[in-house]
């Protein structure tokens, strides 16, 4: 016998057997009313736009009503406790609960739905004192102990067994009470789980309606006092392609339509209700415009799209080789050469409308040689013409763009500055003096350069006079030109002192060298040269010249020096 123990109050039901679930209860009214005999399908007789009972019809078309049943498993309400239906001459008999009296006085005789057998449970309240209930024999005298940890067996569901110490026999305990407040329950004990587990008996909810299947489930907001709710007629066949509905005396009925379905090919699309099954419609489109993904259909998963390495387009005119990347990309590389070879434009691409070419201002060189500051303007460079003048009366001055400034010698007159000559004539590219005598300078201080701006016109030359004019100061013999001595103080001579004394135009400074000092390095003392500090004092000024280096320590010689110029 089962050791699965129960409570009274709400086991009554239990005990009868009626714990009926609520996919039970769908199971008898759609077996009983509509399931058996090929069972019933509504069809729109009266063209009303639909199935109802008024059209129902049996599958021979002889219009006789319906059978209940045909085997015995159309009647099969799938639960234990109420005994095996069977079919009986087109209609469903009630099946005999089992049998669970085990024989025993002491203990509690049920069913037990959710285990489909029979269980007994001891009762020890039924035996004398110091008496236990045995499962199997009845009251017997309970063992010896000699304290609580003797007489624990190991239930949870028949309470604490505790030792009576005066008599030295173990007391049975006390059962849990799993009484709960909804009467749609049975309050079952779970032994495996050690607490109160209130089984649900859908049967005790049963209204009798077949299109209104009711259930025990006291935790549902809707629930009744009782603990029961009403639940869809249970007439959904799992077809979408069937309106169904129910009528109260015979059962479910179910309806062909035209509506939208799901064939189950994902590759198909529109998919519609024709006669009670779904027909596929048009196909899927899978296209996913791009260019870098096989596109293909699966009935089962629908449009894939496999990754592909093939020729693209990637939208840009700065790339010209594009090819796809093998993850769905479209990738560019290479780009035009956008290079018009004009520097008098920006070169650059835009992806929309490939190379472009901005005019800029940028200096340049336009190949003309008589032109000069060459600067872009409006996309052409240009330049403004230079002028080709050599201050030469000899010479025609012109351009070439190829080669620059052309000088060609002419035979023009000319004047040679020479008052002793006429009739002078260009030749050359220079002034060739005409018929006359020579012309001869005065050289007053006799340094053997006379001075420009006194003439005279003579065969041979006069006293004081040279044929050499480039003195540059005719009264000082120093000053002439290749003068290379050097000279402390400056000369007067028209426009001021200076110490132009070579005619050079500048004064040549004698001692340029600076930084001068003295430094040790190995051991040695080594003597720099020079004018002390950074810069070299002018012509005629003096400064401190080091002039080398004494033994001791190092020191610097010295002394004070006056520049020196010609």
């Amino acid at each position: 016998m089962s050791r699965t123990t129960g409570t009274a109050g709400n086991g009554e039901a239990m005990r009868q057997g009626l714990s009926l679930t609520a996919t039970a209860a769908l199971v008898v009214v759609l077996g009983w009313a509509a399931i058996g005999c090929g069972g019933a399908v509504a069809v729109d007789d009266d063209a009303d736009g639909g199935g109802d009972v008024a059209d129902v019809e049996d599958e021979g078309g002889d219009g006789e009503e319906a059978c209940a049943c045909v085997t015995d498993e159309d009647c099969d309400d799938g639960l234990f406790c109420n005994g095996l239906e069977t079919c009986d001459g087109c209609a469903c008999t009630a099946g005999t609960p089992p049998e669970c009296d085990d024989g025993i006085a002491c203990t509690a005789d049920a069913c037990v739905e959710s285990m489909a057998s029979c269980s007994s449970t001891p009762d020890h309240g039924l035996c004398g004192d110091f008496e236990l209930c045995d499962a199997d024999r009845g009251c017997v005298a309970a063992p010896e102990c000699d304290g609580d940890e003797d007489c624990d067996d190991g239930l949870w569901c028949d309470g604490t067994e505790t030792c009576d110490t005066v008599e030295a026999r173990c007391v049975p305990g006390t059962a849990p009470d799993c009484a709960d407040v909804w009467s749609c329950t049975a309050d079952d004990c779970n032994e495996d789980e050690d607490r109160c587990a209130p089984t649900p008996v859908d049967a005790t909810c049963e209204d009798g309606d077949p299109c209104t299947p009711n259930a025990c489930d006291p935790a549902a907001e809707e629930a009744d006092e009782r603990g029961c709710v009403t639940i869809p007629s249970g007439c959904d066949d799992g077809n979408p392609c069937t309106d169904d509905f129910c009528d109260a005396e015979r059962g479910c009925f179910h309806s062909f339509n035209t509506a939208s379905c799901e064939d189950g090919d994902q590759c198909t699309v529109g998919d519609v209700c024709a006669a009670g099954a779904c027909t596929a419609g048009g196909p899927r489109d899978c296209d996913d415009a791009n260019a870098c993904t096989d596109d293909a259909c699966n009935a089962a998963t629908g449009c894939n799209y496999a990754y592909n390495t093939a020729s693209c387009d990637d939208g840009s005119a700065c790339t010209i080789t594009d090819v796809c990347d093998g993850a769905g990309e479209c990738v560019g590389s290479g780009g035009p050469d956008c290079d018009d070879g004009n520097p008098c434009t920006d070169d650059s691409c835009d992806a929309a409308g490939g190379c472009t070419h901005a005019n800029n201002t940028a200096a340049c060189d336009d190949g003309d040689l008589c032109t000069e500051s060459d600067v872009c303007g409006g996309g052409t460079c240009g330049g403004s013409a230079i002028t080709c003048s050599d201050a030469n009366l000899c010479t025609d001055d012109s351009c070439n763009p190829a080669s620059g400034c052309v000088f060609a010698n002419n035979t023009t007159a000319c004047d040679d500055g020479n008052a002793c000559t006429t009739g002078d004539v260009c030749g050359g590219g220079s002034c060739v003096p005409g018929a006359g005598l020579p012309i001869w300078y005065r050289d007053a201080d006799t340094d053997t350069y006379g001075d420009a701006a006194v003439t005279v016109c003579a065969a041979s030359a006069p006293s004081g006079y040279v044929a050499d004019g480039s003195d540059c100061c005719d009264s000082v013999a120093n000053a002439h030109p290749g003068q290379t001595a050097w000279f402390g103080t400056s000369y007067s001579c028209g426009a001021g002192a200076t110490y132009d004394y070579d005619c050079s135009d500048a004064a040549e400074r004698r001692w340029t060298a600076t930084g001068g000092g003295c430094s040790t390095s190995g051991g040695s003392c080594t003597p720099t040269l020079a004018w002390q500090g950074s810069s070299a004092p002018a012509c005629g000024a003096n400064g401190t010249w080091v002039t080398g280096c004494s033994s001791l320590l190092c020191g610097t010689n010295t002394e004070t020096r006056r520049q020196e110029c010609h």
